[in-house]
């Protein structure tokens, strides 16, 4: 892993000298994170370093560390074997000498909603850190790219964050799937995780290049590797039930197809707001809901639908959206 340190809220001073010490560019991050909030990376001064320390919220620990370069790749790891690697990219638009980057944003997030995962998830014009990001490459969002140039808009390659995610387990090279199967199990007591990479090559073995571990998500996203921007969907909902089934000694009957689920959401932080991103998700993955019933801050509904749609619906329902919090999900056969 990169080398770093963790510093509290009110030691940005020391944490800049940190910086200094490993040699710019660096990366700041909060302790407490998930889905790439306020994480910012390539920073290559004091005062980048100073803007990226605004994002962290009030009091919030951080940990600084040494910036390495390549490709983010997460390897998920099912019972103690690869099963999928996503290569994820950060949010950016490719110009066409025409439309300013507001535009092309807009025309992307449309496109963005044909696909499962990413159409809860635009690319945000409002995100705080992304003045800054693009004043690095003396853009604002007001600026006309060139056709062809691609401009990347944050650091993080969250699908939460507007990024994308590519299959690419066929190519990845052994190395890496092993590598990733032994830090699963030097861990233990992991049903399964998610495993991120920045590598140079997902292709070329790690003796050939220089490498990090940066994370290891033992709740890791399932749903997204059964919808990747390109790439051949791996329906690993549905694997890592069958897995889990297994390691318990449970034995499953025959499956069905298609079924129906009530699904029970508790503690909702925005009703409104949750009771869309179900109808929108649901159409898009051709899902029926039916039996919508609503309790102070607890949603009820019926999906109905082929088994692994329903299952990606009933997954995803946990965390839709960064702007809603869901305490709990209940589903039961209908």
């Amino acid at each position: 892993m990169p080398e770093g340190r963790a510093f509290r809220h009110s030691d940005l001073q020391a944490a800049t000298a940190f910086a200094r010490s490993l040699s710019w560019p660096v990366v700041l991050k909060p302790l407490d994170g998930g889905g790439g909030r306020a994480v910012s990376i390539g920073l290559r001064d004091a005062d980048q370093l100073r803007l990226a320390h605004a994002l962290l919220r009030p009091g919030e620990r951080s940990r600084v560390e040494r910036h390495v370069g390549g490709h983010d790749c997460r390897v998920l790891v099912i019972g103690g074997r690869a099963v999928s690697v996503l290569r994820r990219t950060p949010p950016l638009v490719v110009g066409d000498g025409r439309l300013s980057i507001s535009e092309l944003v807009r025309e992307k997030n449309a496109r963005r909603k044909d696909n499962p995962t990413y159409a809860a998830a635009p690319i945000d014009l409002d995100r705080p850190s992304l003045p800054a990001w693009l004043e690095r490459s003396s853009l604002t969002t007001e600026s006309v790219p060139a056709a062809g140039q691609k401009v990347v808009l944050g650091g993080a390659s969250n699908v939460s964050l507007g990024g994308e995610c590519e299959e690419v387990f066929p190519e990845t090279d052994r190395s890496i799937l092993r590598e990733a199967e032994s830090i699963f199990m030097a861990i233990g007591g992991l049903a399964h995780c998610g495993i991120d990479f920045i590598l140079e090559d997902h292709r070329q073995p790690l003796s050939a290049q220089v490498y990090t571990v940066c994370e290891v998500n033992s709740h890791a996203e399932l749903v997204l590797h059964a919808f990747p921007s390109r790439g051949k969907p791996f329906d690993a909902v549905a694997y890592a039930f069958r897995v889990n089934c297994q390691m318990i000694g449970l034995e499953l009957g025959e499956c069905r197809d298609p079924v129906a689920v009530g699904v029970r959401a508790e503690g909702v932080s925005n009703v409104k707001s949750y009771i869309h991103w179900v109808g929108r998700f649901a159409q898009a993955v051709d899902v029926e809901v039916s039996g919508l019933r609503i309790d102070s801050d607890t949603v009820v509904w019926q999906a109905s639908g082929p088994a692994t749609k329903v299952a990606a619906l009933a997954a995803k329902a946990i965390a839709p959206d960064p702007s809603i919090f869901v305490e709990t999900i209940v589903t039961t056969p209908a």
